[in-house]
Order: C-alpha cells, then sequence, then structure tokens
C-alpha cells in the first residue's frame, strides 16, 4: 500500500480479494484493518478494484457504500458473449475467423452454444485449443510433411463438438455451490453484462408456458 501511494495515479488490482478474509483469526482481521485505514486515509490518486468469489467472507464494513462506489456479478457468459469468445480463440488458429470473419453458419453456432452454456471463457479455450490439437495432429500423413507443407488449420465444428466432450464445466461439476454463488451475487451486485442482443440470444423463456 506504501509503493501503491508512492506511484500514484495506477489502477490496483486484488485478485481473489474475498480469499485474505476467509480465515477468522488475528491476520485477517489485522489486515483489514490496515486497508480500511488506508482506503480513508489515502491521498493518492489509485483506482482500486478487487475481484471475489465469495463477497460473504468480506468484513461487511468493507462493502458499505463509500469504500468501492459499485459491486458487481460477473455470471455466466451468455449466448452472444460465448459467441464472441470462441471467436476470439478461433482466430488464433484458424484465419477465417480473423478480422470479423466466420466459418460457421448461424446453425451450426447454435449447435455449438447450446452445448457450451455452462462454459465460461476458460472452458471455451481449452474446448478450442484440444480442437485445434485435434485437428493439427490429423493433418499429417504417412509421409509426414514437413511443417511448411501443412495445409491452413481449418477447425470444424465436429473437432470443436468432440472436444467439449473432454471439459467437464466447473459449473455443472459444482452446480449446487455456482448456483448458490450467483444467486448471493444477486443479491449484491449489478449485473455486469448488457442484455444480450446478439442473433443467438435465447430471449425471455417462460417456463411455465403460458
Amino acid at each position: 500500500m506504501a509503493l501503491v501511494d508512492r506511484i500514484n495515479r495506477i489502477i490496483f488490482y486484488l485478485d481473489d480479494f474475498d480469499k485474505g478474509f476467509a480465515g477468522d483469526d488475528d491476520l485477517s482481521r489485522r489486515l483489514a484493518g490496515m486497508l480500511l485505514t488506508w482506503m480513508q486515509e489515502r491521498t493518492s490518486d489509485v483506482l482500486i478494484i478487487a475481484s471475489a468469489n465469495n463477497i460473504q467472507w468480506l468484513p461487511p464494513e468493507l462493502t458499505r457504500s463509500g469504500r468501492f462506489d459499485q459491486i458487481f456479478k460477473i455470471d455466466l457468459p451468455n449466448n452472444g458473449e460465448r459467441h464472441s469468445i470462441f471467436k476470439i480463440h478461433l482466430a488464433r488458429f484458424d484465419k477465417r475467423f480473423s478480422h470479423g470473419g466466420d466459418a460457421f453458419t448461424p446453425e451450426e453456432w447454435q449447435r455449438l452454444l447450446k452445448v457450451t452454456h455452462r462454459c465460461v471463457g476458460a472452458e471455451i479455450q481449452a474446448i478450442v485449443e484440444r480442437a485445434a490439437f485435434s485437428i493439427f495432429c490429423q493433418s499429417f500423413d504417412e509421409e509426414t510433411p514437413a511443417p511448411e507443407d501443412l495445409p491452413p488449420l481449418q477447425i470444424t465444428l465436429t473437432a470443436l463438438l468432440e472436444s467439449r466432450k473432454s471439459v467437464n464445466p466447473l459449473a455443472i461439476r459444482e452446480a449446487d455451490r455456482i448456483e448458490s454463488m450467483r444467486n448471493k451475487a444477486d443479491l449484491q451486485g449489478l449485473p455486469s453484462s448488457p442484455v444480450d442482443s446478439s442473433i443467438y440470444s435465447l430471449g425471455d423463456i417462460d417456463i411455465f408456458g403460458s
């Protein structure tokens, strides 16, 4: 904190902020006290951003108005966001997706987005990387051409769907815990994403069918 004050005019990002207060011990209490005092008395021009999975672990005085200007809930990505994340990672391996390009039909995207509806960005990255690795290995024939003779990598929907089978999303694997965290975040934070306005939006779903 002293170093932050000396540097001044920076963004001070505290990752996994809640982990420092998970234990009910003297260290956690002293840490909270030091941070509160610094936030109250500092004169440096610093933007403070913190991320937390369990906001209930934080001391209440740290989450009251005036400590942090806003609390936002970062939820699981919606269809439009997952579509954008997929294209970012696909463009790393397949030039057809570069500069706004696309190689899938809307129907193919709908199929891919449906089977990844509980995946986060890191899991989508893993799906694309595994599919790219699989396609790359299949491009070698018995004569094993030199790398410069290989055709451009083209990732198929089939490869992505197959890769998805080897990724078990955390939101499914730990469904009860994740839903509990999401529900608590709903009560305390503002949404960080706008309403999905993409062509892949699910829209308003009436579960009662009326």
